[in-house]
């Protein structure tokens, strides 16, 4: 039993464990798929917005250098990667009819020791960089390992317009511990809340241990309402922080449009119809319309500008001339907010909303774009994310937090209730066993306490046999004696029925010197036996409040039995009782050989071995004084024992026995 007394505990420790292992598996791969589609979509803005021709024109060789095309499209890289936080490569590669991996361009200063100059053959090349030039598809792939680091890689494959074959692929580093170090801060949720509920379990159970005053309910309602609590928090964090991040990436990935917008064709639109001729105009309209097609969950995108009567107008729109949400060149944006306003004032991008207009309701990242020359604003840039997407990504992210929590309060009330239906079933097989007990008890009782009338019965009816001419004498004693072992079967009756709550005993009030004179007539022989004197000391008329058949023969009988038993011959015993504060005080005082310490510490638990012999041998059942105690508490009383051993330098020893009984 020892052994199970904890299994529930043990359980819900080890299941905690493995689900907040899963968990963390689970915002594991997660977080890994999440950042490599994010990666993924970083490189494909960047890989749309190189220029096709300007890419055609590169040699792979020392004479890239000199080339105007090469040094455009390496200032548009190295900026974009300035812009990316965590990009430590962004570069082109190419591949020859041999199967040789080249590079066409590198970011990178051309000082710097990671510089790759144009036509370098990459030796290390992995697989799955030649699986890209082979299928064609898009793929983030790593942690490679190559001289430059161990890597992280977004490689985008950049077709011909004409031929529609790969030219080059666009590769976007990230290193393998910056990568794995933001997986590992999004896998710190599920794994401080695992440390947080094992922990508050343990505590718990060394409080339960310690405060057995608490109960199991209050226990689990606590746990419980922590759990709940905690679970709120992390929801919560869990809501602000994937808001701030999803603002951040949102706000990156415009930035990256932004950047791809050549501003040369942005100064030649006029914000009015006549650019729906213009070729500048389709070129932009061309490259962002791309760009919000392979976007998943961007609405809209498009250019505003503002006019020096702070009008804002749309300079292009992706949408397609057709659509219902097509904003034509020049339109007014009537519903602008003050959020777009502060774009223009400040010059500083930002990410706003939800915003609602004609076009629905709106998250909207915006970014100012200059002009090179003048670092005058000239438009402003908005990509547009529906709210309920927006919404959508936020309470995907806060089911981890919310259903890890939802679940473990279910864990916690199925393992509660578990451990009640067990803890039920050990009570009620405790109640079995008192019960069995209890049976025994009465037994003991109707052995015990019949043993009296039944041996007087016994005595007489010997004494009648060997002189037949006492038996008118004794014929009397013997109806009395009968008539107390009736009464004792009857008592034990009376007991089954109050141990099962059926009845109560019934108590009534009599007179003391009444109930002493019944119990000397059943005990008269035990005190000649030893010449014992009973010395009585009760007031004329005292009362009281006792079930009279289980005080003579239970409680009086008792008592005055173990103090013959233990007294010795030619000694005597005192019965005295007296009123005190509305109590009656009855007192038992023998002359015997006391009882030691250990045994007066044990002497009402039935438990325990209290019988020993007495001062003629005789044996007793250790019962009686449980009984005694028994009685005693129904009849709303008291009971007290002090005694003294005799030894050599002890002359008052023996035991006095205090009742307090109700008058």
């Amino acid at each position: 039993m020892s052994k199970l007394k904890h299994f529930p505990t043990s359980v819900l420790i080890i299941v905690l464990l493995l689900l907040g292992s899963l968990s963390t598996w689970l915002t594991w791969n997660f977080t890994e798929k999440k950042l490599t589609n994010n990666a993924l979509s970083h490189a494909r803005l960047i890989a749309q917005s190189i220029n096709i021709n300007r890419l055609q024109n590169l040699r792979a060789d020392e004479s890239d250098l000199k080339s105007s095309d090469y040094h455009r499209i390496r200032e548009q890289l190295t900026k974009i990667r300035k812009a990316h936080s965590t990009c430590r490569f962004l570069y082109l590669i190419g591949q020859k009819k041999d199967g040789t991996v080249f590079f066409f361009l590198d970011s990178q200063p051309i000082e710097s020791e990671d510089y790759a100059p144009p036509g370098l053959v990459y030796d290390e090349v992995s697989k799955e960089y030649i699986n890209v030039f082979e299928t064609g598809k898009a793929d983030t792939v790593g942690p490679v390992t190559d001289r430059w680091g161990t890597l992280i890689s977004s490689l985008v494959p950049i077709y011909s317009p004409k031929t529609n074959k790969v030219i080059a692929v666009l590769g976007m580093d990230t290193d393998a511990m910056d990568w794995n170090r933001k997986i590992l801060l999004q896998c710190l949720l599920p794994i401080g809340l695992t440390i947080f509920i094992v922990i508050l379990v343990v505590f718990f159970i060394i409080f339960g241990k310690t405060q057995q005053s608490l109960g199991q309910c209050k226990t689990a309602s606590i746990f419980m309402v922590a759990v709940f609590l905690f679970g709120l928090f992390l929801t919560w964090y869990t809501w602000e922080y994937t808001t701030r991040r999803l603002k951040e990436n949102t706000l990156e990935q415009a930035r990256l449009v932004a950047r791809a917008i050549n501003t040369k064709r942005l100064l030649n639109l006029q914000g009015n119809l006549t650019d729906l001729k213009s070729l500048d105009y389709l070129r932009i309209k061309e490259q962002l319309t791309q760009i919000r097609q392979s976007h998943t969950t961007c609405r809209f995108l498009y250019l505003m500008g503002r006019r020096e009567d702070n009008t804002v107008f749309f300079f292009l729109d992706s949408q397609s001339q057709s659509s219902k949400d097509y904003a034509p060149p020049g339109l007014i944006y009537e519903e602008v907010s003050e959020a777009y306003i502060k774009s223009f004032d400040s010059g500083k991008q930002r990410t706003v909303g939800p915003i609602t207009d004609r076009w629905g309701t709106l998250i909207t990242s915006l970014i100012p774009i200059y002009a090179f020359d003048t670092n005058k604003l000239i438009a402003v840039l908005g990509m547009d994310i529906d709210t309920k997407d927006w919404e959508k990504i936020i309470i995907l992210q806060c089911f981890l937090p919310l259903g890890l929590t939802i679940f473990i309060m279910f864990l916690i009330i199925s393992l509660f209730i578990i451990n009640h239906n067990r803890q039920t079933i050990k009570q009620q097989n405790k109640e079995i066993q008192k019960k069995h007990a209890e049976s025994n008890h009465l037994l003991h009782i109707l052995c015990h306490d019949l043993a009296n009338p039944i041996g007087n019965i016994k005595l007489l009816l010997q004494l009648v046999k060997e002189n037949p001419n006492m038996l008118d004498n004794l014929l009397n004693t013997a109806i009395i004696a009968n008539s107390n072992a009736c009464d004792i079967i009857e008592l034990v009756r009376k007991l089954r029925t109050l141990e099962e709550k059926k009845a109560i005993l019934p108590l009534k009030h009599y007179h003391l010197n009444d109930l002493l004179e019944e119990s000397y007539s059943l005990l008269e022989n035990n005190f000649k036996n030893k010449n014992i004197i009973l010395e009585k000391f009760i007031p004329e008329g005292l009362l009281v409040k006792v079930e009279k058949t289980s005080f003579i023969n239970s409680v009086i009988n008792n008592l005055l039995s173990n103090a013959i038993k233990f007294s010795y011959p030619d000694t005597k015993i005192i019965f005295s009782a007296e009123m005190s504060d509305d109590i009656v005080k009855l007192t038992i005082k023998d002359q015997g050989i006391g009882m030691p310490k250990a045994l007066l510490e044990n002497i009402f638990d039935v438990s325990k071995k209290t019988s020993r012999p007495g001062t003629d041998g005789e044996l007793g059942t250790g019962y009686g004084m449980p009984l005694v105690k028994k009685f005693i508490q129904e009849y709303h009383g008291e009971i007290k024992i002090q005694s003294i051993v005799k030894s050599s330098t002890t002359k008052n020893h023996g035991t006095e026995v205090t009742l307090h009984l109700q008058p």
